[in-house]
């Protein structure tokens, strides 16, 4: 089987499998074919903390075109507000950018356990681990991922989330 791979500049990282697609002038590999959320009714919505734009947008298209409600924040007190005012299913927050106001985001996440947190960072370097823990993330991906790696771990997130909330109520 071969893979498709996009130049991008080493930030960005890479998205692989499936045939390129352009999303806003970044590729995005693959996102096509990607199964749909299942649950209950509602999109699972995400909220993605990235202060690259143009990545921010590309995993944005490619959660949406895989039926996910979509969130943005460029960095932790934009997310923490979003996170006050709207239903969020799971963060997922790029490390590589760590100290911009994660400290925000981990506090709004103190009272809202049932929403998940995946982070992405090119490396998990010592900082991004202990940033990573205090917002008590479910999974560590290392960039460049796939989109059928990002997808798998929303999936279990929002089902974990969903049983939490119907547990509680």
């Amino acid at each position: 089987m071969s893979t498709s791979r996009c130049e991008q500049t080493p930030k960005l990282g890479r998205w692989q499998g499936g045939a390129p697609v352009r999303a806003r002038g970044t590729c995005v590999a693959g996102y096509g074919s990607m199964q749909r959320p299942t649950g209950a009714g509602t999109r699972p919505r995400v909220l993605i903390v990235e202060g690259d734009r143009l990545l921010r947008e590309a995993i944005a298209d490619a959660l949406r075109v895989s039926g996910y409600g979509v969130r943005t924040a460029v960095e932790g007190p934009q997310a923490a507000a979003t996170l006050r005012r709207e239903a969020i299913d799971v963060v997922l927050a790029d490390l590589d950018m760590a100290g911009r106001g994660y400290g925000d985001l981990a506090r709004a996440l103190e009272s809202l356990p049932h929403v998940g947190v995946i982070c992405l960072a090119g490396q998990f370097t010592t900082e991004a681990k202990q940033w990573s823990d205090a917002l008590r993330a479910a999974a560590r991906l290392v960039k460049p991922l796939t989109l059928t790696a990002l997808l798998r771990h929303l999936r279990g997130l929002v089902r974990q989330g969903r049983s939490q909330r119907t547990q509680g109520a």
